[in-house]
């Protein structure tokens, strides 16, 4: 069964292709800003004390969402979505979305978490392990520049390395730390 019923054509305030669940707090305490897939994501971290987060509700992160983020000023976004096939499809449009609108422009720092295998979401591995404890190890989980990230993928896929790092050069770019870049 469908978890959430989700249409902009039912609600005219929040609209979830346009607006990110809980940007107006979670704004307050950023940077960073975790950006999570579902609403119980972001629920559980927030009761568990991660008061920077928001959800998109769905897998797909929009033009509009990232304009929103950065239009407020924030300059590093931490991406995590669920292990499954649906998250990392998504955690891929995002980076193409990435590519697309700010690539090669100094200025956004994003890093990408990758849920352990095994693991359903961030949701339930908070929750398995108790909220302050599966924070304190949520927060541990390592996070990956969009460049290893992407290297990775294509390795993993088969890809050419250094076609995949010569793709990435405009996302490297947008690195604000010029030690890291």
């Amino acid at each position: 069964p469908v978890k959430y019923i989700n249409t902009d054509a039912k609600c005219y305030i929040y609209k979830k292709s346009k607006r990110l669940f809980n940007f107006n707090l979670a704004r307050k305490h950023a940077p960073p800003l975790y950006v999570f897939e579902g609403y119980s994501d972001c629920v559980t971290s927030y009761a568990a004390g991660l008061r920077n987060g928001v959800s998109i509700g769905s897998t797909s992160f929009s033009k509009d969402h990232l304009d929103l983020v950065i239009s407020t000023g924030i300059k590093h976004v931490v991406f995590v979505l669920d292990a499954d096939n649906a998250g990392e499809q998504g955690t891929e449009r995002f980076i193409k979305l990435l590519e697309e609108s700010v690539g090669g422009v100094v200025g956004l720092r994003v890093e990408i978490v990758t849920m352990p295998e095994g693991s359903d979401d961030p949701d339930a591995f908070i929750r398995a392990l108790g909220y302050k404890d599966g924070l304190s190890n949520f927060l541990k989980l390592e996070k990956l520049d969009v460049f290893t990230w992407t290297l990775r993928r294509g390795i993993a896929s088969g890809k050419d390395p250094i076609s995949v790092a010569e793709s990435t050069i405009p996302l490297i770019v947008n690195e604000t730390s010029y030690l890291i870049r």
